[in-house]
C-alpha cells in the first residue's frame, strides 16, 4: 500500500479519511475523500492492474465501460500501475421484485451489447489459462468434468457475447441505477453464464427468472431452464478452480471454509 500511495502523491492525488473496507484475495478496497467526492481505491496484488488469467482492466476498456456507466466514474487508471481510483457509487437497501429484476435484466443487456474496444479472451481461452496453471495439481477430472457441460453449450457459442463473468452480489451497485464493479475475470462468452449467476445469487424463483429474460429480450425460451442449470453448474466449477488458483498463489488457505464450501458443492454435482 504505500507504494500505491507514493505513486499517487506523485499524480497529483491526496486523499482525506482513506480507510480499508474490504481486504480480498487479489486487491485491497478503501474508501476516501479527494476533491470533495467520495471515492474508491482499489490497489492489486499483482504487479500490475492486469490479472494474470485475462488482459483485462486495460485503461481504455475501463473508460469504456465508465462512459456507457456500466462502471462508476473514473478519476485515474493506468495500464502501468497495480491501483486504480473511481467515484464512490452509492448502493441502497432493495428488493428483489419486479422493477429490480427489470433493471438487473436490461443491464445485463448493456454488458452483453458492448463492443469491446480491444481483443479480449474467449471464455475458453481463460479456462485454458486456469488449466495451465494448475497443471502441477492434480485438476484433471475437474476440467474434465467442466469441458464436458461447456460441450453441451456448443451450439450458442458461436455468438459469443462481452460477458462479467463474476455477477456475485458484492459486483452488483444498485441505487436509481445499476452499475457492475470488477470486471477482472470478463471474456467473450455464452450469454447463459451471467444470467445463471444472477438468478442463482439472488435466488429467483421460475417466474422472476422468466420476467428477467423477458426484460433482458431473450427470445428462445425453449429448454432456458436447463441452459441455465448446465451454466450454474459450470460457474461451480469456476468457483472451485478459482479458489484452488487463489490457494496456489497463497491468497486462500487450503482449508479455508470458502475452499470446503465449494468443495462441497463439486461433490453434490458428482452424484
Amino acid at each position: 500500500m504505500t507504494k500505491a500511495l507514493k505513486k499517487i502523491e506523485n499524480i497529483g492525488i491526496v486523499f482525506k479519511d482513506l480507510s480499508k473496507i474490504k481486504q480480498g484475495e487479489t486487491s485491497d478496497t478503501f474508501v476516501g475523500d479527494y476533491n470533495n467526492k467520495k471515492i474508491i481505491l482499489k490497489v492489486y496484488k499483482e504487479s500490475k492492474l492486469k490479472n494474470k488469467q485475462n488482459d483485462l482492466l486495460n485503461e481504455n476498456l475501463m473508460r469504456q465501460l465508465s462512459d456507457l456507466k456500466l462502471f462508476p466514474k473514473i478519476i485515474h487508471i493506468s495500464d502501468e500501475d497495480n491501483f486504480f481510483i473511481y467515484e464512490y457509487f452509492e448502493s441502497t437497501s432493495y428488493e428483489v421484485d419486479n422493477n429490480f429484476i427489470k433493471k438487473l435484466g436490461s443491464k445485463i443487456k448493456e454488458v452483453h451489447e458492448t463492443k469491446p474496444n480491444i481483443k479480449i479472451n474467449t471464455f475458453y481461452d481463460q479456462i485454458k489459462k486456469y488449466e495451465i496453471e494448475l497443471e502441477e495439481i492434480n485438476t484433471k477430472k475437474v476440467f474434465k468434468n467442466l469441458y464436458q457441460l461447456i460441450n453441451q453449450t456448443e451450439k450458442e457459442n458461436n455468438n459469443l457475447v462481452f460477458s462479467h463473468n463474476d455477477l456475485n452480489k458484492n459486483n452488483i451497485l444498485i441505487n436509481e441505477d445499476i452499475c457492475f464493479i470488477d470486471y477482472e475475470y470478463a471474456s467473450l462468452n455464452n450469454i447463459h453464464c451471467d444470467l445463471a449467476r444472477v438468478i442463482e445469487e439472488f435466488g429467483l424463483n421460475n417466474s422472476q427468472a422468466e420476467h428477467l429474460i423477458d426484460c433482458y429480450g431473450y427470445r428462445d425460451k425453449i429448454n432456458f431452464i436447463q441452459k441455465i442449470d448446465i451454466w450454474k453448474n459450470i460457474n461451480t466449477y469456476l468457483d472451485y478452480i478459482w479458489i484452488l488458483i487463489m490457494q496456489k498463489k497463497g491468497f486462500i488457505s487450503p482449508k479455508s471454509e470458502q475452499y470446503l464450501q465449494n468443495l462441497e458443492k463439486i461433490k453434490l454435482l458428482k452424484q
